[in-house]
């Protein structure tokens, strides 16, 4: 190649690539002003921010982005007719642009000139009418943005009418009947989805879930979906009056619709079994039996088990509700009679035979892990059931019961004094598989406890400090109220060692042994703090036994006597006392407000902000 014919290349090579870097640079610059406009803007400058934009607009009179952001200067600036002129001349060189339409409609419709609005915006479709029914969901977006939810839906019922895929439409619309409070409407929409898409049945009970519980909402889906399901008896629709009918906690009515679909279909019971597990989750029992008892009657023999074991827990259920009110959440245990214990005895048999049933399963495990919980906590014989206990742990230490188990078992020797037992379980706890460190300041709590027991004061001191080092686990409560007493009192070790009995006889439930030396260290008014502890071990024992009134005018004495470090703790049981027992809304809303009013820190606020909660609740539901 000679000379001339090189430079021919390099000048054509130039002339080519000099266009492209120039365009580049340019639009690296249109980027720089725009990003400057925008801190101008967020900064309050709008002149300044409108004279870029008009810059930039006039170079580049196609972007989108330019033309709306200089409009919104205008708009911010209540310049309706630069504006309108801005709009008015992009439509007339643009005839078809959907986005100057629905602005320029915007701008009419802030200044207050409603239908001259409307009439830009139907002017927008009908000027891009041949393009895609998705106009109409564009232009919708406008209406919206200037709460003009009418005006909205009626463009987007016309693109539904109009669309190959309507469904794109009856989403937007179901949204926006939510959004003006139409519930009726929004649930027509979703229903008519799930007849035409069977597989959204997880996202409709979503969708409509987030207004369900909104003031006269509930009654409205139920009768919406039920017309439905009368209209298609489908398993889709079926689970969504069922399920709509359980968050309105008309169970019984739930399972009516679940059986008459299985019945109707002859299905196997899989479906029933499903809701019967959201109704124990509900604590709806007697349902929740009735559902179980129903999958077994199937004889499905992939639902028996899971059937089973919801069933005793259905039965269990019932049981703690007849025989334990909610005060039992605060306290550990509660008294029950001797019909209450053979009633226990009876769903414990049903746990042994799903155990039996169900060798070396999840199952078995779970059924011998709630027998032992009801040997321990509802008949009170741990010598029973440590032994399911420590079977799961032993013989299943990567059982999900395997852990609870093997704290329960250390806790059921505490309690019948098997201390050294004890004390090696807590010993090897950091040797088992998937111990948490809150199961560990459990066994350091009651390896402190032990030894305050046993009297070893010192001891038991150390190690309930090396609790209280770490405020956020579980046990730090209890173990700095067992150190305020030891502390307060160590230099009276033989009186401390009698409150220590008294305890560990509380905690065995031997409450006459316990009141016995309670009522000795109470009525010597020279021990003070341990006199005062000993009084509100005493009121809890009568209320444990059913002693109310007496129970409540011990804590009346104690709150009298304005002892600090129990104020809080007194007003906190009186509140649940008369709130859970007494039934007292009065004097249970007030003393639990006093507590909040002069106690805001106490541990025991969160729980009396939930329950005065739950008394306001109930005063708006009678009125």
């Amino acid at each position: 190649m000679n000379d001339n014919a090189s430079m021919k290349i390099k000048y054509l090579l130039l002339f080519i690539l000099l266009p492209v870097s120039l365009f580049s640079q340019n639009n690296l610059n249109a980027d720089n002003k725009y990003r400057l406009a925008k801190i101008y803007e967020q900064n309050g400058e709008a002149e300044k921010a409108k004279q870029i934009y008009l810059d930039l607009y006039s170079a580049q009179p196609w972007n989108q982005t330019y033309l709306t952001d200089l409009n919104n200067i205008y708009i911010s600036q209540k310049d309706y007719q630069s504006s309108i002129e801005l709009l008015s001349k992009k439509i007339q060189s643009a005839p078809k642009d959907l986005n100057s339409y629905g602005l320029l409609g915007s701008t009419f419709y802030i200044m207050g000139e409603t239908e001259k609005a409307y009439q830009i915006w139907d002017n927008g479709i009908a000027a891009s009418m041949n393009s895609s029914p998705n106009v109409y969901r564009i232009m919708a977006n406008y209406p919206i943005e200037n709460r003009a939810y009418d005006k909205a839906i009626e463009y987007l019922k016309k693109g539904k009418s109009v669309s190959a895929d309507p469904l794109a439409f009856s989403f937007d619309l179901a949204s926006l009947y939510t959004a003006v409070m139409n519930y009726e409407a929004a649930t027509e929409e979703y229903c008519k989805i799930l007849n035409l898409q069977r597989q959204q049945i997880e996202i409709i009970k979503s969708r409509i879930s987030t207004y369900f519980e909104r003031q006269d909402a509930s009654d409205i889906v139920i009768n919406v979906v039920r017309k439905h399901f009368e209209q298609n008896r489908t398993a889709e629709f079926t689970e969504l009056l069922s399920y709509f009918l359980l968050l309105k906690k008309k169970y019984d009515e739930s399972l009516d619709v679940i059986i008459q679909f299985d019945q109707s279909v002859n299905g196997n019971g899989q479906q029933v079994v499903s809701f019967a597990n959201q109704f124990l989750s509900e604590q709806a029992f007697e349902t929740a039996e009735k559902a179980y008892q129903y999958a077994l009657s199937k004889n499905n023999s992939n639902i028996i088990p899971s059937s089973k074991i919801g069933l005793a827990k259905a039965s269990e259920g019932k049981l703690n509700q007849k025989y334990f009110n909610k005060l039992s959440l605060y306290y550990s245990f509660s008294e029950i009679d001797t019909t209450g214990q053979k009633a226990f005895l009876n769903v414990i048999k049903m746990y042994e035979e799903i155990s039996k049933s169900n060798p070396n399963s999840e199952i078995a495990n779970e059924a011998l892990f709630r027998a032992g919980n009801i040997y321990l906590y509802k008949l009170f014989k741990p010598e029973v059931a440590v032994k399911n206990f420590e079977f799961i742990s032993t013989k299943f230490p990567y059982s999900q019961f395997a852990l609870d188990s093997k704290v329960k078992s250390t806790y059921c020797k505490v309690l019948w004094g098997n201390f050294e037992a004890a004390k090696k379980d807590i010993d090897n706890y950091s040797k088992y598989p998937r111990m948490t460190s809150e199961k560990s300041a459990f066994a350091k709590y009651y390896l402190a406890k032990i030894n305050f027991w046993e009297g070893r004061f010192s001891l038991a001191d150390s190690i309930l400090n090396e609790i209280t080092n770490e405020l956020d686990n579980t046990a730090a409560n209890d173990a700095l109220e067992l150190l305020l007493i030891i502390n307060f009192n160590k230099t009276d070790s033989l009186n401390l060692m009698k409150f220590s009995k008294a305890d560990f006889y509380f905690e065995q439930r031997n409450f006459s042994a316990a009141e016995t030396l309670l009522k000795e260290i109470s009525a010597n008014e020279n021990l003070l703090m341990l006199s005062k502890m000993a009084k509100f071990n005493l009121a809890e024992i009568q209320l444990i036994t059913g002693n109310i009134p007496l129970g409540l005018a011990l804590l009346k004495e104690l709150s009298d006597e304005e002892i600090s470090f129990l104020n809080d703790k007194c007003a906190f049981l009186k509140g649940c006392i008369y709130y859970f027992v007494v039934a007292d809304m009065n004097e249970a809303r007030k003393g639990l407000g006093d507590l909040l009013e002069k106690y805001p820190n106490s541990i025991y606020a969160e729980k009396s902000r939930e329950l005065i909660n739950m008394i306001e609740e109930q005063n708006k539901e009678k009125l």
